[in-house]
């Protein structure tokens, strides 16, 4: 069985958690860690865990979690991702690099950046002006990219205890 763990602010990630599962031939079971229930977590064959980037961070719920559990995760080898509007491959990996410890990423089965979306119904008036003037948006707007989930669910079930 599968887990997707993930933390989100603005629906974002539970949203790229909801398409993984999706995509998954036997589905997944869905653990927001911002809950703390995470005893389904430990039960799991296969983990996918992530978050979505603001400024550069994600969520300090998902950054305690991997802290006080790195040890058991590099054994797991989870599968990574964030979400995030980053376009170019470099500043992505950095910011995998910022937001997961190094040891992590090595054991990581698959790592990937799995786009972004501004969904200014959930942002408070400060959210909206920040992204207004970063990224020019004006509105809502999704750009998650299907291939790099695709690609991250082939590793998971690529690299999986028959």
């Amino acid at each position: 069985n599968t887990v997707i763990a993930f933390t989100t602010r603005h629906q974002c990630a539970a949203r790229v958690a909801e398409r993984l599962a999706g995509m998954l031939p036997e589905g997944a079971t869905l653990v927001n860690l911002k809950d703390g229930d995470t005893a389904a977590i430990w039960e799991a064959d296969r983990l996918i865990l992530g978050g979505s980037v603001y400024i550069g961070k994600t969520q300090k719920e998902l950054i305690r979690f991997v802290e006080e559990n790195l040890e058991r995760l590099v054994s797991i080898r989870p599968a990574l991702f964030l979400c995030g509007a980053q376009p170019d491959p470099a500043e992505q990996e950095k910011e995998l690099s910022m937001n997961f410890p190094p040891q992590l990423l090595e054991a990581a089965r698959a790592r990937k950046m799995v786009g972004y979306e501004y969904d200014f119904s959930r942002m408070n008036f400060l959210e909206k002006m920040i992204i207004r003037k970063v990224s020019g948006c004006r509105e809502s707007v999704s750009c998650l990219s299907g291939g790099a989930m695709e690609e991250l669910v082939r590793a998971v079930l690529e690299d999986s205890p028959q």
